[in-house]
């Protein structure tokens, strides 16, 4: 199933860049690659999603339905991994002391590590 959002996220850049060539510009890969990414998606729809012309791509009607929801799924996914890398991480450490260290050299330590 996974492979499938990178095969969707393929195809909304195409449709947004207006060529194979373009979006593979953008992505940093190789045209036959995307190409090969349309195919799948089109033998999993069972129908064609862009049209092919000299100067570029156009979505069929099929492939605007199926880009809205690709741009859908591409857009929460950034969102998700926007908060996600937005959320600070809470981390722990735990430290094994005698009693007299703790109470004494422990918190002098942390409040220059704070």
């Amino acid at each position: 199933m996974h492979n499938y959002l990178k095969h969707l996220a393929n195809f909304a850049r195409i449709v947004e860049a207006g060529s194979l060539k373009s979006a593979s510009d953008l992505l940093g890969t190789a045209p036959s690659g995307l190409s090969e990414s349309v195919k799948l998606l089109e033998t999993r729809y069972g129908t064609a999603l862009l049209e092919r012309h000299k100067r570029g791509v156009r979505p069929t009607s099929e492939g605007e339905r199926v880009y809205g929801h690709a741009r859908k799924i591409v857009d929460e996914l950034h969102q998700i991994f926007l908060e996600d890398a937005e959320t600070p991480r809470q981390q722990s450490c735990k430290i094994s002391l005698p009693g007299e260290v703790a109470h004494t050299l422990l918190w002098k330590a942390l409040d220059k590590l704070h």
